[in-house]
């Protein structure tokens, strides 16, 4: 038995911290549709973090998730999960539907 984890079934997200919820960065795209954005590497997630604007009500940090719980977590809320690049880019749909 193996204790290797495969890095290719996680992705890193942007949680958000207000004073009284914890959710994850959710964005709109340009025909509307709402997603979560995440990253392959923890470096890309980092610099679109240092990318958003500043809102000092808001603590946002990275963290890795597997692709299956965030996808799951994205659907249940209406939302689609894309893989983005560190300046935003979308680069690949993992979950979600327009339709959801």
């Amino acid at each position: 038995m193996s204790d290797k984890k495969d890095d290719t079934q996680y992705v890193w997200v942007v949680t958000e911290r207000g004073k009284d919820y914890e959710n994850f960065l959710g964005l709109e795209d340009e025909a509307g549709e709402r997603f979560i954005p995440v990253t392959a590497e923890k470096d890309q997630a980092l610099i679109l973090l240092g990318r958003l604007p500043n809102n000092p009500e808001v603590q946002r940090t990275v963290e890795a998730m597997h692709r299956e719980q965030i996808g799951e977590a994205a659907r249940d809320d209406g939302f689609a999960l894309y893989l983005v690049d560190e300046n935003g880019k979308i680069l690949e749909r993992i979950a979600g539907s327009a339709a959801n």
